[in-house]
């Protein structure tokens, strides 16, 4: 397999994940954190411990032989990815799928791509690759900047009084600009502790492997630690939610049925996503999780600005915000073009 197909693979990944989140648009019987708490229950817990089953013995052999705090780490950075998963889905209600996925996942690609960098490869900052690297992610911020100012024109174009303050299903999409903003930026640093949590986690799949795991399974045994950690940090907020608007009886409510279906479909696609991600990775060369990672983070956006597009969240702005969209989209393809380039330049 070639590193231009694991950049490939990284892309469908990304594609995916752009449109996992959009069954939530139509879930309007329960509130966020009804929708927030199943989806990452089934995304980042359930699904995982399902692909796990194909391997089982061989996952509990590798947690038993890589050292304690590999496994510590990668819990805590699970962790607080986790509260970057919260704020995300805060920002994606308030913002709507396009701009709340440009700004959180935006901001990710760079904390997600500079940190492994800085902290696993320090050797590789002077490097061309991480030259390109740079001018890859600057592409990408001229892209989200484009793209925040295409929602602050839809924003004003909006009727008086119908904006929002609150992360609230029934009117998604219509939060307020610099509210959501604030919300999605710290969503989105939090955000890169995903990958920061696949480059660790490289001992862990290479045991794996050592141990007699397929590539497959490797990865799942890496991602399971991560997404179980992150899913600590949203049962508790979500659970404390849920209490505190007294709203479990929505789960089984009359209409609910067409809800847990629209979520299963939402947590398959994205757990799909996370382990497409993490084999297209090992495949895009030594470094591909760190090059990698911006080619991803600008697919999700890509994908869900369409979706948002196509679902109504720009009907009716005017024609100078299609303009900054379409400008945004276009620095975010570029963005990918240059980053596979690093990684074709780094597994030669």
């Amino acid at each position: 397999m070639t590193p231009n197909t694991g950049v490939a693979l990284i892309v469908s990944a990304g594609l995916l994940a752009g449109v996992s989140v959009l069954p939530m648009k139509y879930a309007t019987l329960w509130k966020f954190e009804n929708v927030w708490l199943l989806y990452n229950a089934l995304a980042l817990l359930v699904v995982p411990l399902c692909f796990l089953t194909f391997g089982w013995q061989q996952a509990l052999s590798t947690y038993k032989a890589v050292p304690t705090e590999s496994m510590i780490l990668l819990v805590a950075l699970g962790v607080g990815w986790g509260v970057g998963c919260i704020l995300c889905g805060i920002g994606y209600t308030m913002l709507g799928v396009g701009v709340g996925m440009s700004v959180v996942l935006g901001v990710a690609a760079v904390t997600g791509s500079v940190l492994p960098l800085l902290i696993a490869y320090p050797g590789q900052l002077v490097t061309a690759q991480s030259m390109t690297l740079f001018w890859s992610i600057s592409v990408l911020l001229v892209g989200l900047a484009l793209t925040a100012r295409a929602g602050n024109l839809r924003e004003i174009s909006r009727p008086v009084g119908s904006t929002t303050d609150t992360a609230d299903i029934t009117s998604f999409g219509k939060g307020r600009l610099s509210t959501g903003v604030l919300i999605a930026l710290m969503a989105g640093i939090l955000s890169g502790l995903f990958n920061l949590g696949l480059v660790y986690g490289f001992i862990i799949r290479k045991t794996a492997l050592r141990l007699g795991a397929s590539s497959a399974l490797a990865i799942n045994i890496v991602w399971f630690p991560l997404t179980a950690g992150g899913f600590f940090s949203i049962l508790i907020y979500c659970c404390w939610r849920i209490a505190r608007s007294n709203s479990w009886s929505r789960y089984w409510t009359k209409g609910s049925f067409s809800h847990w279906s629209m979520i299963a479909i939402m947590a398959l696609l994205y757990s799909s996503s996370i382990w497409l991600y993490g084999f297209g990775a090992s495949r895009a060369g030594s470094m591909g999780a760190v090059f990698g990672f911006p080619s991803y983070m600008s697919s999700v956006i890509i994908a869900g600005n369409a979706a948002g597009a196509l679902t109504g969240e720009w009907a009716g702005v005017p024609s100078r915000a299609w303009l900054y969209a379409a400008g945004g989209l276009i620095a975010l393809v570029a963005s990918i073009v240059l980053v596979s380039q690093v990684n074709l330049a780094v597994s030669q």
